[in-house]
């Protein structure tokens, strides 16, 4: 049995991934650790940081992100919510979306990619449905 503790992400450590220069995104359990069935982490969101930074994100898996702490607005092509502590979202793969921290604390989210493909991430970033013309 492994087992982390999501208060001691980023703690006294360099972050095995930072987005967006403040962003922090920790894998907690890979796809290879579990068999190729499910990667598992954590994001960090700083005050006022989206995201991806532009655009919107899309992963090549389902995903299901609890908010541990904080709030978030996120978004997808066709709406947008307010997202706060206790909140369970899921995304079908493909789908795209952002995130961003208006608040004035932190926000953290704990995540789950279900049969994530190789390379485990697509990090994409394009134009809001609006800027496509």
């Amino acid at each position: 049995m492994r087992t982390v503790t999501i208060s001691a992400v980023g703690v006294g450590k360099v972050p095995s991934n930072v987005l967006d220069r403040s962003v922090i995104m920790e894998n907690l359990l890979t796809a290879e650790e579990a068999g190729r069935m499910l990667a598992v982490g954590v994001a960090i969101i700083p005050p006022g940081v989206r995201v991806p930074g532009e655009g919107m994100g899309v992963h090549d898996a389902d995903e299901i992100s609890y908010i541990v702490s904080g709030k978030i607005t996120a978004g997808t092509a066709s709406e947008t919510r307010t997202l706060s502590a206790g909140t369970v979202t899921f995304l079908a793969a493909g789908e795209t979306h952002w995130s961003c921290n208006d608040s004035c604390d932190p926000a953290t989210i704990f995540w789950v990619l279900v049969n994530p493909p190789f390379p485990l991430l697509r990090a994409v970033t394009m134009p809001f449905p609006e800027e496509r013309g």
